[in-house]
């Protein structure tokens, strides 16, 4: 795998990206096999466009990180598993906060990065970003990742700005009796994890029970504790009907360190994170069905909120600092696949998602609610034997930043079996989560107000990126090898960053912070 980056001057930026892959066949999420999938050089994916098609035919450059490379690598931690992906860029900010994202513009909160787990959007509604280290799920119940190299938030909305990560789980099917795995490694690393897989007639099911542990990184007071069981089934209800049922849960001890200075006392945190799932799916035809999927996300963290506040060694003050909070979403999604005739396949559908989060010490109001409703569609075309056409709509409202279109359009052509071009445009938009248009955090100690981000009162806009790429997929070495190659041009606007500012706040002591739109980057 290799990966060039070509930087100019100022703030103009172009890229190109090229992906050496060995490829394995695969199945994709909640799909039958057919004899394509066993026997195609290309695997199918779905995550690109919603509609399942070889690689070579997806709207978007795509990757996949299937179950061979996942058991080869070694990698004991799933964010790790992003370093297969041409573009991507891992590091931890603590042992147990980790962080990934694509190409540029990130931070520890990967904000800009829609990630995931059969298709359940993971990340946190206060913060945006991906609690990597919390998730119910182990290495061993991954069965592929699709990752989408660039914007699509025609098919997924708000945060797949940079790019997507769709985690696919195993089918239940896929796991048999009982199985024990342990790990272990330097700075006190331990994991173990007990899983026992069986089956009825009609259903599949799979169980995990698991701990894993470790001391952090080496100087710092950050080490982690986990707890986690999950748990799935596949039903099939009848010749028509298929029934998934996945929850899991996560509990443990989080330790921090130098919050905000090297006089900061040391503390500690509980976290919390656990799902339910379900997603009915209802076959018509081999090229028709409905599908229905509910999601259930919550987490916690909650803390001890009074500390000795310490500088050089002399006492200051008690500081009453609650870093608690909590969040859920619920989601519910209908979706339509069918194809009104040989060359048309059209996929259509909506969602409803409300987000809540208290959170006293962060934000202007204790409880926030965010509702935001969604319809989207997708078709592909074939123009010719060797010619199609794929484009798509996303619409999405929420009372953050009112209503935002994502269009795309990609045209796709087979220059032979073995080589494809690919040329598409789209635009994709990301609404400022809760921290960013409604924060109020503030910290008192010594008698004055400290550490501060505030909101300024005026109203934030979704940050835009316009994308234009040119892409290549070819195979060499009798289908042994294949090349993935990119060119592409992005324009970000309203991007969000912090400003500082001390004149329209009077009691502020110090330099307060609050987020406004007026980034460019290309």
């Amino acid at each position: 795998m290799m990966h060039l980056s070509i930087s100019g001057s100022g703030r103009r930026l172009a890229s190109f990206a090229i992906a050496v892959i060995w490829i394995q066949g695969g199945l994709s999420e909640a799909a039958t096999p057919t004899e394509e999938d066993f026997l195609g050089d290309l695997p199918i994916v779905i995550s690109a466009s919603r509609l399942r098609q070889p690689i070579n035919e997806a709207p978007v450059a795509t990757t996949v990180i299937d179950r061979e490379m996942i058991e080869a690598s070694g990698y004991t931690q799933i964010v790790e598993l992003l370093r297969l992906a041409p573009g991507f860029l891992v590091g931890f900010d603590s042992g147990h906060f980790q962080a990934a994202g694509y190409q540029m513009l990130n931070d520890v909160w990967s904000r800009r990065l829609q990630v995931l787990i059969d298709g359940r959007s993971v990340y946190t509604p206060m913060a945006g970003g991906v609690p990597w280290a919390d998730l119910p799920l182990t290495i061993n119940d991954i069965e592929r990742i699709e990752v989408i190299r660039g914007p699509n938030a025609v098919s997924y909305g708000s945060n797949s700005f940079m790019a997507i990560v769709n985690i696919i789980t195993r089918h239940a099917s896929q796991d048999r009796g009982n199985q024990i795995q342990t790990n272990l490694g330097q700075n006190n690393y331990a994991e173990g994890i007990y899983r026992f897989g069986g089956h009825t007639d009609a259903t599949d099911y799979r169980m995990s029970i698991g701990y894993r542990g470790d001391e952090g990184l080496i100087g710092r007071y950050d080490s982690r504790i986990t707890h986690l069981f999950n748990f799935r089934s596949d039903s099939r209800l009848n010749l028509q009907d298929n029934l998934s049922v996945q929850l899991g849960y996560t509990y443990g001890p989080r330790q921090l360190d130098n919050m905000f200075d090297s006089g900061f006392p040391q503390w500690e945190k509980t976290i919390t994170n656990a799902y339910q799932q379900l997603t009915w799916q209802r076959n018509l035809s081999n090229a028709s069905d409905w599908t229905v999927k509910y999601f259930h996300n919550t987490s916690s963290s909650a803390n001890n909120p009074l500390y000795d506040y310490t500088v050089s060694g002399s006492h200051v003050a008690y500081v009453p600092i609650d870093y608690s909070f909590s969040d859920e979403r619920h989601d519910l999604e209908i979706q339509k696949t069918s194809q009104p005739t040989d060359d048309l396949r059209i996929v259509w559908g909506g969602s409803l998602r409300r987000d809540t989060v208290n959170a006293q010490y962060y934000l202007i109001d204790p409880v926030m609610n965010v509702d935001t409703y969604r319809l989207f569609a997708t078709g592909e075309y074939h123009l010719t034997a060797n010619t199609l056409l794929n484009s798509g709509l996303m619409l999405e409202n929420n009372p953050i930043i009112g209503t935002d279109l994502s269009p795309r359009l990609s045209l796709i052509h087979h220059l032979n079996a073995d080589h494809t071009l690919r040329l598409s445009a789209s635009r994709a938009t990301r609404t400022p989560v809760l921290w960013e248009e409604y924060p109020n955090w503030r910290v008192e100690y010594g008698g004055n107000t400290n550490f501060v981000i505030v909101d300024n009162g005026v109203d934030l806009v979704s940050e835009k990126v316009t994308s234009t790429e040119a892409g290549y997929i070819g195979q060499f070495l009798h289908h042994e090898l294949t090349l993935d190659a990119k060119v592409f041009h992005d324009v970000f606007t309203d991007m969000l960053h912090a400003i500082k500012t001390t004149t329209y706040l009077g009691d502020i002591d110090n330099t307060a912070l609050y987020y406004t739109n007026d980034g460019y980057y290309e």
